[in-house]
């Protein structure tokens, strides 16, 4: 049921094993927005990178460090600026969207779609253009850790039943 405090119970051979309790709606909506707002400031971190794409930074050039993990040679910089400005965009609506979570379902549910499939090109174009293992991780790793989060935190119930049950709970908590 909505919001109850009900455990989740697992049957292993005949013995009830009690593994987490179900978390109620309103915490898991406040979680989800805490996530949002860290994915956001995530996201945010692409506003250095065309800065230092713009300046030609030796930060980001060939031969670096960062260069050699992060960025596919042959460096295509309009292409870079244009990924990260659409990252920039994503961040701005999802901080807003962070201050209602559920009233965003579908474009948190876009949010996981596409880290998801941002994730899997990576894997693959990382392990055909660099062909370093630990690489495929440092390019994909962070993209599933944001689907993994999302789904977790997605919220289960109605938004209209969220809303009701969280005003509930700020009420009995006074």
């Amino acid at each position: 049921t909505f919001g109850d405090t009900e455990e989740y119970k697992i049957n292993l051979y005949n013995n009830k094993c009690y593994l987490f309790k179900k978390m109620k709606e309103g915490v898991r909506i406040r979680r989800l927005s805490i996530a949002m707002k860290v994915i956001s400031i995530y996201y945010f971190a692409f506003i250095p990178w065309i800065i230092l794409i713009a300046i030609n930074s030796p930060l980001i050039s060939k031969g670096s460090f960062i260069a050699n993990i992060f960025r596919f040679q042959p460096f295509n910089k309009p292409y870079e600026a244009m990924i990260a400005s659409i990252y920039i965009a994503w961040a701005i609506i999802l901080w807003k969207a962070s201050a209602k979570p559920s009233k965003h379902i579908a474009f948190i549910d876009f949010t996981i779609l596409g880290n998801a499939f941002y994730g899997v090109a990576m894997i693959i174009v990382t392990s055909v253009y660099k062909g370093v293992p630990s690489l495929v991780l440092v390019e994909s790793l962070p993209w599933f850790l944001i689907v993994f989060a999302l789904l977790w935190l997605r919220p289960r119930a109605n938004p209209s039943e969220i809303y009701k049950k969280i005003s509930v709970e700020k009420i009995s908590n006074k």
